[in-house]
């Protein structure tokens, strides 16, 4: 569904010609080093480009037994929060987020997670949400500034809170570390409570009487940047589930999805409340009662037009299996094909107030009655609605549960994604983010999100050393793999957590497969400043993807992911329109002791100067005096047959490290208390001295020139000439010409190269003058260019024949006689001259004909 309609969009600004398109798919430039050969890349672009390709409109059978009750109320359960107001914002995505967040956390069957919560003391910060989604990165050192999205000079903070979402813009920036936060009434986070710093009110005449409607929108509603990672809990799921509405909205086409009722009836009963957007009457409080185009006076809705999107998002909270169908709008009750009325519908929490409440969250008289006759603020949403779209559930950790537990995120992706693209492809595709420790961490999980029903996905922890090119130049040191039966955001739980520490690098590898063994990929999006330029928007979104932080590997290569022209393949004639960002692949950490290891000493050897090195292993930090001497020397897999590692017998933080041969590896240190470091070592080439080059000639094949050597090494010993190459390179038919010798890494005694100049002087012959007589021609010549002419070569014809006769003359004198021509008969001629001169070195050099002249006629006898 979103694919469809961020499609749709696109395709509106590139109608409206205000853009520049890029290159089609079929032009459109191939990042260095793939090659229009990569079928693999280019098929992932196909995918992502086909508006019918959306991995996200899916349909998954349930398998479960249709053993739901009739009807169903997570308020029972008492773990529904109060119904709020969202006035005086456009901001309902960010409220049913948090409404959906409150009840999934409080209906956890996990007790660390719920803690004394209750759902009138649980309160999570819908300011904090909102704010944060719409205000990018301000703080300069970090490595993402400027991520997010930003507005038009002049767009006030609430045009900017009025301009609308989506919820799983909520479900990205919790998955990143950013909330959810619980409301603070004390000294600590005074102004994370849904108002301005002011508190100043909103007034408006209810049945007669001015009543406190809202917070004031012209009031100051910004937090300081350093409220950005406050969260009080964790983002372990979400699950994006199919909806019961399968929908074309272009064509006005629909399909009832049996199976997306079951799904969200399904985290129903696992306590998890879900956010679902709809198309209403209204997207801001102020419907009235009584029948609208949608709604009727039971406060029953039902969009029965296939073309409405959705406008507004809400929060399921139960379910009624019998719900009348003729409460809906007289005449628009839902019906099969054949004209059956539908009975059913969802029991929805809104965001527009209650008069159950008090100020702020006392509404204007919204929604269904209780026994006193007081709007509660819910209403009823038949299972048929045809605008349903994007249902989603959450689920939650508790942060700091325990001294082990992620306290915080390592990410990239804190863009607010208009959509996420996805395409599967047969060959191996993996993507990666490459994560620079800022203090000592623990890693206790990881995160993907997936995109296909089914995914099962693979996580792969490599330590990485400072000069990493790829993001498995490492050790591997955890693996983490698990299957999700939707697409969402999935925290992956590592059965032994990584020590890592401060200012080291890692990375998680990922590797996708859905059901049918093809490998998954995910990117998420937004519209640019391009985009909202030519439609007249006021906002747009920003990613930041900086070189070394992620990766995509597909066709056998790895490929940074900051290379634009990476993506403009991928994205063709969408590209200049849109923002990127990173992988959602994230790191979960909590903190360490402050132990940092270094080591020291020589890790570039020389099989010649310095074939052995002592490292040494020192500490700094805090807590360094409490490291033990527990070390591990460990070589890479290939680094054995190159190197030698021997620990000090008597010293620990000690060991030579010998150079075997030419190569590189690298070598794990593991020290207990302060993790491992990856040292690259590796073996310089030994250095030829003394490398010559005697009896250089050059070969002449009849079309080209090359030089002929005899290597000999620094003993005067001719060196084999399957011990080294020669690279000659002449694309002149006179000047310098360059040899390169290079002696094959295969053999340690002779290494390096030499380059040798030739000055090539080709001959040319040129015709002065012709002379005609009794029988003979004689013929005057000039050599060009050269004065080592060794002979001259005539070919000549008479004119109007074609066959060509040859004579050779020594070159004594300058003057060619040919004789015994043919009285009466005019000749064609053409000359060229052989040369042996090259300064010392001796050549044989062939020049090429002089243009062709005709003599005179011969005289007749």
């Amino acid at each position: 569904m979103r694919r469809k309609l961020l499609t749709c969009l696109l395709s509106a600004a590139m109608a409206v010609t205000l853009i520049p398109a890029a290159a089609s798919a079929e032009t459109a430039g191939v990042p260095s080093g793939t090659g229009q050969e990569n079928e693999a890349i280019k098929e992932i672009a196909e995918q992502i480009q086909d508006p019918a390709n959306d991995p996200f409109a899916f349909t998954v059978e349930n398998e479960s037994e249709e053993n739901y009750p009739k009807s169903y109320d997570l308020r029972d359960k008492g773990i529904v929060t109060p119904v709020k107001f969202q006035n005086p914002f456009g901001t309902c995505w960010g409220f049913a987020a948090i409404a959906a967040a409150e009840t999934s956390i409080l209906g956890s069957k996990d007790p660390k997670v719920v803690g004394d919560y209750t759902k009138d003391t649980l309160d999570l910060s819908e300011k904090h949400l909102v704010y944060f989604v719409n205000k990018a990165i301000s703080d300069r050192s970090n490595s993402q500034y400027g991520e997010g999205i930003h507005a038009n000079k002049g767009t006030s903070l609430a045009d900017q809170l009025n301009s609308g979402g989506m919820t799983f813009m909520a479900t990205n920036l919790f998955a990143s570390g950013l909330g959810p936060v619980v409301e603070d009434d004390g000294d600590e986070h005074p102004t994370l409570k849904y108002m301005g710093e002011d508190r100043s009110k909103e007034f408006r005449m209810v049945d007669g009487v001015m009543t406190e409607y809202c917070y004031d929108d012209e009031d100051d509603w910004t937090l300081p940047e350093e409220y950005r990672f406050l969260h009080t809990f964790q983002l372990k799921e979400s699950y994006m589930l199919p909806s019961p509405a399968k929908a074309d909205h272009e064509a006005g086409t629909y399909t009832y999805d049996p199976d997306g009722t079951k799904a969200i009836k399904d985290m129903l009963m696992n306590n998890r409340a879900v956010q679902i957007g709809f198309c209403a009457d209204t997207s801001s409080p102020s419907q009235e009662a009584g029948d609208g185009i949608y709604i009727s006076k039971n406060w029953a809705h039902y969009t029965y037009d296939a073309q409405e999107t959705p406008n507004h998002a809400v929060t399921i909270l139960g379910w009624n299996d019998d719900y009348p169908a003729e409460n809906f709008v007289q005449g628009h009750e839902p019906k099969d094909e054949k004209g059956n009325l539908l009975n059913g519908a969802w029991l929805v929490k809104n965001s527009w107030g209650s008069e159950e409440e008090e100020f702020p969250n006392r509404g204007p008289g919204w929604g269904l009655e209780n026994d006193e006759g007081e709007h509660t603020g819910y209403f009823w949403l038949s299972y048929y609605d045809k605008s349903l779209d994007s249902p989603e559930a959450l689920e939650f950790d508790r942060n700091n549960e325990s001294e082990n537990e992620a306290d915080y995120v390592d990410a990239y992706d804190y863009m607010p994604p208009n959509d996420v693209e996805g395409a599967a492809v047969d060959e191996k595709t993996r993507m990666a983010n490459v994560f620079k420790a800022s203090e000592c961490e623990l890693l206790e999980a990881v995160s993907c999100q997936t995109s296909y029903p089914g995914t099962k996905v693979v996580s792969q922890i490599y330590l990485l050393p400072n000069g990493f090119k790829y993001p498995t130049d490492g050790l591997l040191v955890g693996t983490v793999q698990g299957e999700y039966q939707y697409g969402g955001f999935h925290k992956m739980k590592l059965e032994s957590p990584v020590q890592i520490q401060k200012g080291q690098y890692y990375s998680v590898v990922q590797t996708q497969n859905t059901p049918d063994g093809e490998y998954a990929v995910n990117m998420p999006i937004g519209l640019g400043q391009a985009f909202s330029a030519a439609m007249g928007y006021n906002t747009w979104v920003e990613g930041v993807v900086n070189k070394k932080e992620s990766y995509i590997f597909s066709g056998g290569k790895w490929y940074d992911y900051s290379d634009k022209s990476f993506r403009e393949t991928m994205f063709g004639d969408f590209y200049q329109l849109l923002s990127f960002d990173n992988f959602p692949i994230k790191g979960y950490c909590g903190m360490q002791p402050d132990v940092r290891m270094q080591v020291d000493g020589e890790t570039k050897l020389d099989l010649n100067e310095m074939p052995e090195s002592v490292l040494r292993v020192s500490f700094k930090g805090h807590d360094a005096a409490a490291v033990k001497p527990e070390i591990e020397w460990k070589l890479s897999d290939k680094g054995s047959g190159i190197f030698t590692v021997t620990p000090d017998p008597k010293n620990p933080f000690r060991a030579t490290v010998k150079a075997n041969k030419i190569g590189t590896a690298n070598l794990y240190v593991t020290v207990k208390g302060a993790g491992t470091t990856v040292v690259p070592l590796s073996v310089k080439k030994k250095e030829l001295y003394g490398y010559m080059v005697y009896n250089t000639d050059f070969v002449y094949n009849g079309k080209t020139r090359k030089p002929r050597f005899e290597i000999y090494d620094e003993r005067e010993e001719v060196v084999p000439s399957k011990h080294y190459t020669v690279e000659y390179k002449n694309n002149k038919k006179c000047g310098i010409a360059k040899a390169t010798v290079k002696a094959k890494a295969s053999d340690e005694t002779y290494m390096g190269s030499q380059i040798f100049e030739f000055y090539i002087y080709p001959a040319k012959a040129k015709i002065l003058k012709m002379e005609a007589g009794k029988k003979k021609l004689t013929i005057t010549v000039k050599n060009q260019k050269s004065s080592g002419v060794k002979s001259y070569e005539v070919k000549y014809r008479v004119k109007g024949t074609s066959k060509w006769k040859t004579q050779k003359f020594k070159a004594k004198t300058n003057k060619l006689v040919l004789k015994n021509l043919k009285p009466g008969k005019a000749y064609q001629v053409k000359v060229r001259a052989r040369e042996a001169y090259h300064k010392a070195l001796y050549m044989d050099i062939v020049g090429k004909f002089s243009k062709v002249k005709t003599s005179a006629k011969i005289k007749k006898s």
